[in-house]
């Protein structure tokens, strides 16, 4: 799992759970109340700017410039391009 954090630039000072424990809970229907998956639909602007700000070092300076829908496209954009490239990555080729 580090070397998919560190491929997709994720810091490795991130806890970070194994893979069968994340499946698990992941596969329960139940609500994730721990949050090893982050629900980014719930993510308020503040939110949303921290980790463009935390995660893809996107000043808060660009940010202020481009305005609230540049923040809303680019964080669309960047989680969902990591969330595939962490799922190809977890994916057997067959």
């Amino acid at each position: 799992m580090r070397v998919l954090a560190r491929a997709n630039g994720v810091s490795d000072s991130l806890e970070q759970k194994t893979f069968i424990q994340t499946y698990r809970k992941s596969a329960r229907r139940s609500v994730d109340v721990i949050g090893d998956i982050p629900n980014f639909d719930e993510y308020t602007d503040s939110d949303k700017r921290a980790v463009l700000e935390g995660v893809f070092g996107v000043t808060e300076q660009r940010m202020n410039a481009n305005g609230p829908v540049w923040v809303e496209r680019q964080f669309a954009r960047r989680t969902r391009l990591h969330g595939h490239s962490m799922e190809r990555g977890l994916t057997p080729n067959y």
